[in-house]
């Protein structure tokens, strides 16, 4: 073995002295992840004591999916009687009255038998006939501006044409369940235009929303001639499916000679010249008879009455 000397002693011991120094900076280092290496949490860290990160102020909320968002056009009370008596069982949004519940209940709060529901839905529309379309088990009655349109009792499909000015009108659905089964389906769709009148047309028509041409007119407007064929539906804004009437009136000069009235009606009309009744046709019999006029000014005046049903009147000169 070779002896150390001094100087070589010195040298050893300065160069052990460093391996603490060394050891203490390889742990200090072993601390610090590496750009390249991602951070984990310990898996025995539970993730409820994490704090979520925020987003951005840049980022924006998700759009609601469309299967979610909730039509609010519809207005429903349900009640648990068959008479829409007492404050309603429940109310709630409907997207649609078409609903096919079987031989269940529309809500657990409702009953399988017995109830009934009351829709309605106000909204802006044109000068036009609307079509109302509507059928249910066990019955179902259609309002707009609470003049009934619609009335049909079991599986009676019943489609109504139904006039109405420009603006806002609140439709009204009742509807009725009394054993079995229970389903509804009503729709509107726009139909045919309005004839609002013409200061062109000679005859002026007064339409009364009651058969007895009482108070002053619901409506009134210039109408080429008395001769319409409303069918099922109304004859003018304000009018009732049922139960109107109309006076047309026209003031003209005539020749010296005769003339032949003639006219029908479902359901009754009546021909006054000069005030004067010279005609009257009851539920859709044919009515003529001749008419001696003076030379001069005359008016004509004719009188209809709708009780219920189909409606339509016809009448003429010459």
């Amino acid at each position: 073995m070779i002896p150390m000397t001094r100087t070589t002693k010195t040298r050893l011991y300065a160069r052990m002295s460093l391996i603490p120094a060394l050891f203490a900076c390889l742990s200090a280092c072993a601390l610090v992840p590496s750009a390249a290496t991602p951070t984990t949490v310990p898996s025995s860290t539970p993730l409820a004591t994490l704090t979520p990160i925020a987003p951005p102020a840049s980022a924006t909320v998700a759009a609601q999916p469309v299967e979610a968002q909730v039509d609010t056009s519809w207005q429903a009370e349900y009640f648990t009687n068959d008479a829409w008596q007492g404050p309603a069982a429940l109310t709630r949004v409907d997207a649609d009255p078409l609903f096919d519940w079987q031989y269940g209940s529309p809500d657990p709060s409702i009953p399988v038998d017995n109830f009934t529901v009351r829709w309605t839905r106000c909204l802006d529309l044109e000068a036009r006939y609307y079509n109302f379309t509507v059928s249910g088990d066990d019955y179902v009655k259609v309002l707009v501006d609470d003049i009934p349109v619609v009335e049909t009792t079991t599986y009676a499909n019943t489609a109504i044409p139904f006039a109405v000015t420009a603006g806002q009108h609140c439709i009204k659905i009742e509807y009725r369940e009394f054993i079995g089964y229970a389903n509804l389906f009503f729709s509107f769709q726009p139909g045919e235009t309005l004839s609002l009148g013409d200061a062109g047309n000679p005859w002026q028509g007064e339409y009364f929303n009651n058969k007895e041409f009482l108070g002053p007119p619901t409506f009134t407007r210039n109408d080429p001639a008395p001769q319409f064929d409303w069918q099922a539906g109304n004859p003018a804004p304000g009018i009732p499916i049922d139960g109107f009437s109309v006076r047309w009136t026209r003031c003209l000069d005539m020749e010296g000679r005769e003339y032949v009235f003639s006219a029908h009606a479902d359901e009754y009309v009546k021909v006054l010249f000069d005030d004067t009744q010279v005609l009257e046709a009851p539920l859709s019999v044919n009515a003529e008879t001749p008419v001696s006029v003076s030379t001069g000014h005359h008016c004509i005046k004719v009188e209809y009455r709708e009780d219920a049903g189909t409606a339509n009147v016809y009448f003429d000169f010459k």
